[in-house]
This record gives C-alpha cells, sequence and structure tokens, in this order.
C-alpha cells in the first residue's frame, strides 16, 4: 500500500472515530483498523483494535475509550508532514471537538507544529497551492478563524 493510500484509510478511520458514538461507526473503524494493519503492522495498531474491540464486546469500555484516545492522537501526530491528513483535521474539527476527546484540534496541531493552528494552515495552503489547488486557501483561513474563535468561546 503507498502512502496516499495509506493516508486515505486512515482518513477513514479518523472519520469513523469522529463518529464514535454510533455501533455502526465502531464496526467500521474495526474494519478500516484490520485493513489497515494488514498493510502497516505495528504493536500500537494492534492495541488499539483491540481496544476497539472491547469496547465492541463492551468490556472494560471507559478503559478502552482512554486507550484509543492516547494511541490515536499518537497516530494522528505521525502524519504532521501530510497535508491530507492536516487537511482533513481543519475540515472536520467542530465534529472532533464535540465529541469531548482528550484532545481537541488546538492541542494536535499545537504539537505538530511550533505555531500552532497559524503554521499548520500555512503548511496546508503552501503544499495544495503547489499541487494547483489554490481555492484551498479560502477555505483553510476560513477554518483557521473558526478554530481560534471556538478556542476563544471555551475561554
Amino acid at each position: 500500500m503507498n502512502v496516499q493510500n495509506k493516508s486515505l484509510l486512515f482518513q477513514f478511520i479518523l472519520k469513523e472515530l469522529f463518529s464514535f458514538s454510533k455501533t455502526q461507526s465502531l464496526s467500521k473503524l474495526h474494519a478500516y483498523l484490520t485493513l489497515y494493519l494488514e498493510h502497516h503492522p505495528s504493536k500500537k495498531d494492534l492495541r488499539l483494535l483491540k481496544a476497539v474491540e472491547r469496547v465492541l464486546q463492551g468490556q472494560k469500555v471507559d478503559q478502552s475509550i482512554e486507550t484509543i484516545q492516547e494511541l490515536i492522537l499518537a497516530k494522528i501526530l505521525t502524519y504532521s508532514k501530510d497535508e491530507t491528513i492536516i487537511f482533513f483535521l481543519f475540515k472536520h474539527f467542530e465534529s472532533m471537538n464535540s465529541l469531548g476527546l482528550s484532545f481537541d484540534i488546538r492541542s494536535i496541531f499545537e504539537k505538530m507544529f511550533i505555531h500552532g493552528v497559524d503554521e499548520a494552515a500555512e503548511f496546508v495552503v503552501e503544499r495544495y497551492t503547489e499541487k494547483g489547488y489554490p481555492h484551498v486557501v479560502f477555505f483553510i483561513e476560513n477554518k483557521r478563524r473558526a478554530i481560534n474563535q471556538d478556542v476563544c468561546r471555551r475561554i
């Protein structure tokens, strides 16, 4: 599986995670993680899959959800140079922040980039402009502003 397909599959995983409250999403998350592991086996990803299985079976749910959050955050951070994942995070930040996870979009970007949200936005805009998608600038700028406003509302 090439890097682009790996990134796309990880986006499917994140999308299901952001819909985590639905049992159907858990089943899809499990299926995507299984497929991901077939091509990119790792101990952390196997732990993630096992935690999802425990939640599906109703075993140690709270502990398993904590493990899922911890491992998915670590996984997201490994994609710090992948503009498609960062674009995905900008696009879906509202649904991610509404889940009440132990992390939010701002904290992710602050771990990925020295200047946080602003640098993440610059990175995505630069990469997509190089690819011939200058219309992304407006979209990302609106999301950057929304993230900054969302943080101001919480303070």
